[in-house]
């Protein structure tokens, strides 16, 4: 990969993580406290992600690459986007903004694959030369919530830090928009079947041997990670971490992501998938366990500077494993597969398996949640997971992967 194309990806990466990093990490703080939503409401409006996640790609892996180059995708899918964003900063009532918002996510949702699809066609060597490019959408969404999730919001201006906050979806429009004229300058890398058959079905992709067991670990690792999302905030909070360094203490994990992800490449020549995986996952697991265990902050710190490792580790290898294992023309499909086993199966079950084990460890006097044993279900899974890595995984031998190359 020349070093002018390197450096455009790395771009687009930085892009592709910054729009949402303007305003996700804040949604639900947004919709409760600046519309006044029902937690209920904030809850279904935060489903709207899942929700597009299994409709979405069904229309996208017909489409990209098939009739359509993905760069000229997704640049069509972030236009849109941005359209959809500046609409939403308009709306105040929770149906019309329900509506345009899952519009938005029927959008955006789909871009998430489609830079990894990008990324991977240009690639010479996706084991080497994905990491280093990745890890540039880490630096995108840890710049923005910096600069607008913290920064602006604390010292942007006079008055509440709420009365910021709508400044967020012009910012996520505006690099949407930047984003898609940038993917129009991208090389356009369309690529058919060799048998010049459109309309064959993607959807078969699970079927293929080795394809389904990446797909139920992504789905795992989706899974898991919900847990870290739901309760983090709530738990440093309940931990004696003031309000405002919630944010900067969370953004540990992007800042060990940004690490890994640099020697990413590397480490996968040289210990394997295999190893990375077991090793991604047994890291999840201890980071829970940690949070389990201890009330020392510095240890808690240390258990979300796990998070970066586990991701990269974990789920950034199976985007490459998922890669590797079809064929040119079938690597949006494949990425739009992981996509649903993400941020469909695994965001919408992780969510709801949370939020019901932390009604189970609530206790209604003291109004808190027991963190101990909720960290605890999720390291249960992160350990057994990791067992079952080491033992039923199988890594593509390399003339699987010379041979789905050629094909």
């Amino acid at each position: 990969m020349s070093r002018s194309l390197r450096f455009r990806l790395s771009f687009m990466m930085f892009l592709q993580y910054f729009a949402p990093g303007a305003i996700l990490p804040i949604l639900s703080h947004y919709v409760q406290h600046y519309l006044h939503f029902t937690p209920f409401q904030a809850g279904v409006i935060l489903a709207a992600p899942a929700v597009a996640a299994f409709l979405a790609p069904s229309i996208v892996v017909r489409l990209a690459d098939r009739r359509i180059a993905s760069e000229r995708f997704l640049a069509a899918c972030h236009a849109f986007a941005a359209i959809s964003m500046l609409c939403l900063a308009h709306q105040t009532s929770f149906a019309p903004f329900l509506a345009v918002f899952l519009l938005y996510s029927l959008a955006f949702v789909p871009t998430m694959a489609l830079s990894n699809t990008v990324a991977f066609h240009h690639a010479r060597d996706p084991r080497r030369d994905f990491g280093a490019v990745r890890l540039w959408g880490t630096v995108g969404w840890a710049t923005a919530g910096g600069l607008f999730g913290y920064a602006w919001l604390r010292w942007g201006g006079a008055g509440p830090a709420e009365t910021r906050m709508p400044h967020a979806l012009a910012v996520s429009a505006a690099v949407s928009c930047l984003m898609a004229v940038h993917a129009m300058t991208l090389p356009a890398k369309k690529t058919a079947p060799p048998n010049n058959d459109a309309s064959a079905p993607p959807e078969a992709l699970w079927r293929r041997p080795g394809v389904f067991p990446v797909l139920c670990l992504a789905f795992i690792g989706s899974y898991l990670n919900e847990y870290y999302a739901y309760g983090i905030s709530p738990f440093l909070i309940q931990q004696g971490f003031p309000p405002e360094t919630i944010m900067p203490a969370i953004s540990l994990g992007q800042i060990a992501e940004i690490g890994a992800m640099a020697l990413l490449g590397g480490l996968l020549a040289r210990f394997g998938v295999k190893r990375l995986l077991a090793a991604g996952m047994a890291l999840q697991a201890a980071r829970f366990l940690l949070f389990a265990w201890s009330e020392n902050k510095a240890i808690l710190l240390l258990g979300i500077s796990l998070h970066g490792l586990f991701y990269t580790f974990f789920t950034t290898t199976a985007y490459i494993v998922m890669d590797q294992r079809c064929a040119s023309h079938e690597k949006t499909g494949a990425q739009q597969l992981i996509n649903i086993a993400v941020f469909g199966f695994g965001r919408l079950l992780g969510s709801l398996s949370a939020g019901a084990t932390a009604e189970l460890h609530f206790d209604p006097l003291a109004q808190v949640v027991h963190y101990g044993g909720f960290w605890l279900v999720p390291a249960a899974i992160g350990c057994c997971t990791t067992l079952a890595v080491l033992v039923l995984f199988r890594s593509p031998p390399a003339t699987q992967q010379a041979a789905g190359a050629q094909e």
